[in-house]
Formats: structure tokens, sequence, C-alpha cells
């Protein structure tokens, strides 16, 4: 089985302090097969390619209604637009939409009702650190009848592979999207620390201040 940690950040995104280079060594380190980047409301494209390792391009986008990833974009995709025409842009691409942390307490997701256009949602995020957001999220993957991902939400070196999603087989990055429209695939994880949010605000603050 291949293990995709479905959602990462790196130091492009406002309170991650990852660096990609040092990502893919982890992640490798511990045997996974890939990431998915997936800065806030930017696209970080990722231009060094490890052998035997999956990079896929993506975006963690905020709209209208709350927080979306997309995952397989060309280019950036416009934040804070209505959820459907941000879905509409991500396909438009060739790219597809998972529904990120649509029940987490302390951020903003999408919640009950999901969009019929997306094509999957996280129900495993290591961030939800009260793992009833996540079983709820779950909850809403089989109502809405959508594939559930998962995925670390690493805003830290040390959160990679926390959680991840499993493939049976996977090569390239169009292998990992068709898998998950599909639902071809299965979330495994474990929560963090509520003590991570703090972490990711101090890097912010240490942004703002010019420290990083």
């Amino acid at each position: 089985m291949d293990k995709i940690d479905l959602h990462t950040h790196s130091i492009s995104s406002f309170d991650s302090n990852i660096r990609l280079d040092l990502a893919i060594k982890v992640a490798k380190k511990i045997c996974l097969k890939g990431i998915a980047v997936t800065d806030h409301n930017k696209f970080t494209k990722v231009k060094f390619i490890e052998k035997d390792f999956i990079v896929i391009d993506g975006m963690e986008i905020s709209t209208d209604v709350g927080e979306i990833l997309v995952y397989g974009i060309q280019e950036t995709i416009k934040s804070h637009m209505p959820l459907d025409e941000t879905i509409d842009k991500a396909h438009q691409q060739g790219a597809i939409a998972v529904a990120a942390h649509p029940f987490d307490s302390l951020r903003k997701g999408i919640g009950k009702g999901a969009s019929k256009k997306f094509d999957g949602i996280e129900v495993f995020n290591s961030r939800n650190c009260f793992n009833v957001s996540n079983r709820k999220a779950e909850l809403e993957s089989i109502k809405a009848g959508l594939p559930p991902t998962g995925g670390s939400d690493a805003h830290t070196i040390q959160e990679i592979g926390s959680a991840f999603t499993l493939f049976s087989s996977v090569e390239n990055q169009d292998d990992v999207l068709k898998a998950i429209k599909k639902g071809k695939c299965r979330p495994v994880g474990k929560t963090s620390w509520i003590l991570v949010h703090a972490k990711s605000y101090a890097i912010r603050l240490e942004k703002i201040f010019g420290l990083i």
C-alpha cells in the first residue's frame, strides 16, 4: 500500500515554517510515497522532484463558507469566492476538490451539506484535536457518498505523516487523483496535541515581526 499525506504546508503559508526539501526528506524517511503541498490561498510549485516520490500540486483555499483542498492544479485559484465557483475553477484546471476539516471547531470548515460538486471529504485531519470533528466528517462522507481522504495538515516538520491516505498502488499525481475520485483510498492517522495550533500562531507572529 502507498501512503500519501494529502495535507501539508510549507514556509509559503503564513503559519508554517516547513522547508519543502526537508519535508520530502522526512516524508521518505517515514516511508511516505508522497505529499500534497497545500499552502493557504497560494499555489507553491515544487520544482525539484525526488525519484520514486510523488508531489501533488495543491492549495488550501478559503471560500465564502469555509476552506477546501484542491489537488492537481496548474495555477493559483482566487480565494474568498463562492464555494461552487471555486470548485468549478479547480475542475477547469483538471484538478479535484475536497472539503477540508469540515467540522473542526478551531478552523472554518464547510460544515454540513457538502456541495455535490466535491470529489471527496477530508475525514481525518490530525489537527482536529477533538476527534469528534473527524467522526462527523466521516459520517458526512458516507451521507454524501463522497470518497474519504486524510492528511496531517502539517505546519511543522514533526507533524508530517501523522495522518495520510492509503492507496493500493500509485505512481504519479494523475494516479492519485483518479483513485480519490473512484473512492479507492482510505484515511489513516492519529490526532495531534492541541498545542500544535499554538505553535502555528507563534510562527505567524515570528513572520509578522520578521524573525523568520
